[in-house]
């Protein structure tokens, strides 16, 4: 699940937080799931004391509202691309994919 490697990923800077960590997501499921401190499966159990050091709130808001699904939904075919805008595109691209990713620092 998303929200279990989130917290897991970000866990240096979510722990001991002093403001609750609102999670948006558009399955409402998950909201009454994780919302709530009552049984449920073994998996959401599980994810539940992973973290339960870190206080978070899972918030339904719909998919097309929400920021970082505008990009999948609003892609251009690079048909429709000029050769200027299809460079640019590839070279974001290429730039995301060499990135690398940062390691947490351990004492």
């Amino acid at each position: 699940m998303s929200l279990d490697f989130g917290l897991r990923r970000f866990c240096n800077y979510l722990v001991g937080a002093p403001q609750t960590i609102y999670v948006v997501t558009d399955h409402k499921p998950l909201c009454s799931i994780f919302n709530k401190n009552q049984k449920g499966s073994i998996r959401t159990d599980r994810i539940k004391l992973r973290h339960q050091d870190v206080r978070y709130e899972v918030v339904y808001q719909e998919g097309k509202l929400i920021q970082v699904d505008f990009t999948s939904r609003k892609a251009q075919p690079l048909q429709m691309m000029t050769n200027e805008e299809r460079e640019e595109a590839e070279e974001l691209n290429n730039l995301l994919y060499m990135l690398p990713l940062v390691e947490p620092n351990t004492i």
